[in-house]
């Protein structure tokens, strides 16, 4: 899916590194140090319906029968190199990953399909007049900021560019 995103930049930087310095930290594709994952019960469920053939309100799959979810596990075993774990003691699944935990897109262009009704930037009247799906604004990716805080946080930074961002996540 397609988002706008407004991102406030320092107005004496160039537009294009300026924006791309503030996006890099939520690139899904940013590789970081391998973490634990915690996954409940409902998580699990969630994949094995997605990515196997078991069906929502199929009479054999109990998400509380513990049994039954572990030998599901073959869904998450690929190449022979088992993806995700049971931990006996928390009574509860989990994995490990290197994808960045704040990715919040998977590519983004500045104007991008917006670029004819907004260009690529947009005056902080304007930003006001027609909120973005998300900002991007000091060290923060806020989606669908509330309207009072979102008014804020425009009027806090009058001093910033505002940039226009078409992100796909």
């Amino acid at each position: 899916m397609h988002a706008l995103a407004y991102v406030f930049v320092d107005p004496t930087e160039d537009l294009e590194i300026a924006v791309a310095d503030k996006m890099y930290p939520f690139d899904d594709a940013l590789q970081v140090e391998r973490y634990r994952v915690n996954l409940s019960m409902e998580d699990v469920f969630s994949y094995l319906i997605e990515y196997s053939d078991i069906q929502v309100g199929d009479p054999n799959f109990d998400i509380h029968n513990i049994d039954v979810v572990k030998a599901l596990r073959e869904y998450f075993v690929a190449d022979d190199e088992e993806y995700l774990y049971w931990d006996e003691r928390e009574q509860h699944f989990y994995y490990y990953s290197t994808l960045n935990p704040n990715g919040m897109y998977d590519w983004y262009d500045l104007g991008g399909r917006w670029s004819n009704t907004h260009g690529i930037t947009v005056t902080h009247e304007e930003a006001i007049a027609h909120p973005p799906s998300a900002i991007v604004v000091d060290e923060d990716f806020i989606e669908t900021p509330p309207t009072n805080e979102y008014i804020n946080i425009v009027n806090q930074h009058h001093h910033n560019t505002i940039a226009v961002v078409d992100y796909h996540f």
